[in-house]
């Protein structure tokens, strides 16, 4: 696992007031404090495109990512902070912490975007491969909220964004061990939506349909089949990065909870709700075409 470091790359950021109250969710710049944002998983893909759209907005925005190279490319490219962080680590939560305090002072928004995927029946895949895919999508995002809820609610504000996916919705066949990641961060989402209420702190969780990201990269698959199939999916469809990010900033800045980012997704779901016979029946075919 990468150690995170003190220095971050990028450019330096003013600290802010501690206690200052500022509007959750908030995207833009509010007077004349700048929004602050922190993002896991940001040197690629959503993360990246996620951070960009905050940047434009004018936030000051730090990223993390266990990639210390493509970190600090974005970081310069963009004019934001990096931290290497590996998101399974708990000490390095508490490092990107101290770096928040100590350089902004305080949190607007927290993005925990940082995910991995694994794809195979439940007898093809691993016990190793479930402890990793659960340590980074689950744990990584239970960590971010845990070493973060005491900042927001001594702030009285924030807002946390967790990324989930369609796949904790509509339970594609052949993909046990992510679905179940997936369905968890919706689970914890939800719990927190009503735990953090009183504290003025908000939370979103996003469930996003495939769109072509480098996620197949380091997918983990009993063989090739299943991540080709992967890459069909993510070709199929208008969606992109930047569509999805734009969709996750708008819905911050309404204070929406669960969001779908497309249309399609809309209706698959309103099929599985109210079409349930529909809904198995699509599921056998895939059974069908992974087996």
């Amino acid at each position: 696992m990468g150690r995170c470091p003190h220095a971050p790359a990028g450019r330096r950021s003013g600290r802010g007031s501690p206690g200052r109250r500022r509007p959750a969710g908030a995207g833009q710049v509010q007077g004349e404090e700048r929004v602050k944002v922190l993002i896991t998983g940001g040197a690629s893909g959503l993360g990246k495109a996620i951070a960009t759209r905050y940047a434009k907005s004018g936030a000051q925005v730090l990223i993390t990512d266990v990639n210390a190279e493509a970190g600090k490319e974005v970081a310069a490219e963009l004019g934001t902070d990096f931290l290497q962080h590996d998101v399974r680590s708990t000490a390095e939560w508490n490092l990107v912490l101290h770096w928040v305090t100590e350089h902004w002072g305080s949190l607007d928004i927290l993005v925990n975007n940082a995910g991995v995927a694994a794809a195979g029946f439940i007898e093809e895949t691993s016990e190793e491969d479930w402890d990793w895919i659960i340590d980074i999508n689950l744990k990584g995002v239970v960590h971010g909220c845990r070493t973060f809820t005491p900042l927001l609610r001594a702030q009285k504000s924030g807002h946390i964004v967790n990324i989930a996916s369609l796949a904790a919705l509509m339970l594609l066949p052949s993909m046990s061990a992510y679905n179940a990641t997936k369905i968890a961060v919706l689970g914890l989402s939800e719990t927190l939506r009503t735990e953090l209420e009183a504290d003025n702190v908000k939370v979103t969780v996003v469930c996003p349909n495939f769109f072509p990201t480098n996620l197949p990269n380091s997918m983990r698959a009993p063989n090739e089949a299943y991540i080709k199939r992967t890459r069909s999916f993510m070709k199929h469809t208008t969606l992109t990065a930047e569509s999805v990010a734009e969709t996750i900033f708008e819905s911050v800045r309404k204070g929406k909870f669960k969001v779908l980012t497309d249309r399609q997704a809309k209706i698959s779901y309103a099929v599985k709700t109210w079409l349930p016979w529909v809904y198995r029946a699509q599921l056998r075919k895939h059974v069908k075409r992974a087996s």
